[in-house]
């Protein structure tokens, strides 16, 4: 299985709504995925995912989707460097 790594910056109505802990359970429902999420100073959350370029494009799907009161207005995606060693996907403060 080869592994992607994506940095990710989501905008729009992402803070104070649930966001971060809402891709946790994006993530989790597809599987397979490692990374962490955390809020930036600027209003955004950005994210960082590795795994499988399939699972992390469904997951990307279903964060864009948003819930009713989570609404993404913009996704920024950078393919970075893999790290082997990551067990978990983390929810950051």
């Amino acid at each position: 299985m080869e592994l992607i790594r994506y940095h990710i910056v989501f905008r729009g109505h992402v803070q104070h709504c649930g966001f971060r802990y809402f891709t946790w359970k994006k993530v989790k429902k597809v599987g397979n995925l490692t990374g962490w999420v955390r809020n930036k100073a600027d209003g955004s959350v950005e994210m960082e995912v590795q795994g499988r370029e399939e699972d992390i494009k469904d997951v990307l799907v279903l964060i864009k989707k948003g819930n009713g009161t989570i609404r993404v207005d913009e996704v920024q995606v950078e393919e970075i460097n893999v790290i082997p060693e990551e067990k978990l996907y983390q929810v950051l403060r």
